[in-house]
């Protein structure tokens, strides 16, 4: 007999946006290189153990290199298409699944791609743009890069995530 058990897992997250005008300059600093992707690249992005290539199957996911090394990537969904969770109406941009590996942490890789962007995506014919991401409360050194980069914190809010557990029957020999 299998035991099947449904167990909560509640994340608290950070609602941070960013509204910035047309015009606004793209840095790269870091001289970082971007590409999409897609299902030819995706295991140059999947080394890690915790990242799976199902990640890429849905949105604009973004690759970051540095001299042929990947260093990022990160996740761009537009007003009106379906995000991580729900779909995006209240800005023009959400930025998701933002990730450095950690041996290039700390260098304003993440800054630079964000900035790629939403140079990138910028809505033609618009004045302003809002931009948008959710942010676990206990990530502090994210926080504080978002809030240099002017990004504000909106709210707060809980995500729940539902793991199926199963427990199969010891045999008694």
């Amino acid at each position: 007999m299998r035991k099947i058990s449904w167990d909560n897992h509640i994340k608290n997250e950070y609602v941070m946006s960013l509204t910035v005008e047309k015009g606004y300059r793209e840095e790269n600093r870091n001289h970082l290189v971007y590409r999409p992707i897609d299902k030819d690249n995706v295991a140059e992005f999947s080394k890690q153990d915790f990242i799976h290539p199902s990640l890429f199957r849905k949105g604009r996911y973004i690759g970051v290199s540095i001299g042929g090394a990947q260093v990022a990537f990160l996740k761009v969904v537009l007003n009106g298409e379906r995000g991580a969770f729900f779909e995006v109406k209240q800005s023009d941009m959400c930025l998701e699944k933002l990730y450095v590996f950690p041996e290039w942490r700390g260098r304003g890789i993440i800054r630079d791609a964000m900035s790629h962007c939403i140079c990138s995506f910028f809505p033609r014919g618009k004045e302003k743009m809002t931009i948008s991401l959710y942010v676990r409360t206990d990530n502090a050194p994210a926080i504080k890069c978002y809030t240099k980069m002017g990004f504000r914190r909106e709210g707060e809010i809980k995500i729940i995530r539902l793991f199926r557990d199963y427990t199969l029957p010891r045999t008694i020999i």
